[in-house]
């Protein structure tokens, strides 16, 4: 398993080397040796530089992946459209009979109209 100074490493070799590296962090080479290989853990003004230059913290710190988060929301988002659409269909079974009742009220009001008009009339 991967250690947080062989991520370190990694990411100073993407960055040109552990030596590049350390000029842009603007610290001493020793310094960012001692991070990579454990005997000095990486303080937090380490991290933002670190973090400043592109590097993902959350991968640094844990080994998990921007993809791997990535894949997880997008299957959490797939979860949840799918909730919706089943959401949607089922209000739209409940508002079925709404509208079927509304029409059905409508012939009938149609239908009293005509005979409240009567009513009236005779009075």
């Amino acid at each position: 398993m991967k250690e947080i100074g062989d991520r370190l490493r990694e990411f100073a070799n993407r960055m040109g080397g552990i030596t590049r590296l350390a000029e842009l962090l603007n610290i001493s080479q020793p310094r960012l040796s001692q991070f990579v290989n454990g005997s000095r853990d990486l303080n937090t003004r380490v991290l933002a530089k670190i973090a400043k230059l592109g590097c993902d913290i959350n991968w640094l710190l844990t080994g998990e992946s921007p993809e791997k988060r990535i894949g997880e929301m997008e299957d959490e988002i797939k979860y949840l459209v799918e909730g919706i659409h089943t959401l949607n269909n089922q209000l739209e079974r409940i508002s079925e009979p709404k509208e079927e009742y509304k029409k059905r009220k409508s012939i009938v009001d149609r239908w009293k109209l005509p005979k409240e008009a009567k009513a009236k009339q005779k009075k």
